[in-house]
């Protein structure tokens, strides 16, 4: 997460100086057999995959759960599950990689289609293109913020060539509004958008209990924290990592809040 944090942040600024969180190099796929599902130690989900409250009882986060990755980040268990069919999957249809400048229009077309079909909100988006940004040598991308607020969710598609395997990746990252409270009914409906657009299941207890660490800790130490987990899954030509993160963070008002992102990167075999 966060190889392209950068440039979230710059449009981000364009629109607010509120935090609204953005992460980066996530990625797409094509519709396949949603009973390829790969899923992580399935923790906190029904039979069916989908979004549920696992009836654990509410408390401090059990910190058995995290593994440190940084000060700000650590892996957690959110029952995290991934199926390889998702609303958003047009958006990282395959494209060109000979000429990465020149799919900017192409892609934003593919992201326009694909959040009209896939989310509930209005995005206005645009693209770019990029060279030379540390470990990655060509992006291009398309971005943009639910009805032109930083405060609602954002939206982000994009490919680049990573030179650090000599490869080319192709995500689609969603994040959602700001939140400022723990809110059984506002977090299940962040989670079911999440879940017809990205097909990504996990626990929503877990999630209320995330949010609640996150917020502390950003409280805390008046900078962004964040709990996440990634899978991995294989689709008939591609390969795919999908994570689910609950990110906190603090206002230069000092106002506590967090957000719930996902993203699906993805390299063609």
């Amino acid at each position: 997460m966060k190889k392209i944090l950068v440039l979230f942040m710059i449009f981000v600024m364009c629109f607010s100086m509120a935090a609204c969180g953005g992460n980066n190099d996530g990625a797409g796929s094509d519709p396949g057999d949603a009973s390829a599902d790969v899923s992580g130690d399935g923790i906190g989900e029904d039979s069916s995959g989908e979004v549920n409250a696992d009836g654990e009882n509410d408390g401090k986060l059990d910190t058995s759960d995290l593994v440190v990755n940084d000060e700000s980040e650590k892996q957690y268990d959110f029952g995290l599950s991934a199926g390889t069919s998702f609303g958003m999957s047009g958006a990282v249809k395959k494209i060109g990689y000979s000429n990465l400048s020149g799919q900017q229009r192409k892609l934003e077309e593919m992201t326009e289609a694909a959040a009209k079909s896939a989310l509930s909100g209005n995005y206005s988006l645009f693209g770019d293109y990029e060279e030379d940004l540390d470990t990655i040598d060509k992006l291009v991308y398309v971005i943009g913020t639910e009805d032109d607020d930083a405060e609602k969710c954002f939206l982000e598609t994009g490919a680049y060539h990573s030179t650090d395997d000599d490869r080319y990746y192709q995500y689609t990252v969603y994040t959602s509004e700001n939140m400022y409270e723990v809110s059984k009914s506002q977090i299940a409906a962040v989670l079911k958008e999440i879940k017809s657009a990205y097909g990504i299941s996990v626990s929503q207890s877990k999630v209320e209990k995330a949010a609640k660490e996150v917020l502390k800790n950003a409280a805390e130490t008046e900078d962004y924290y964040t709990l996440s987990q990634s899978v991995n899954i294989k689709g008939s030509d591609y390969t795919e990592k999908v994570s689910f993160a609950v990110e906190g963070f603090v206002t230069e008002d000092d106002e506590t809040g967090f957000y719930i992102s996902v993203e699906r990167e993805r390299t063609y075999k």
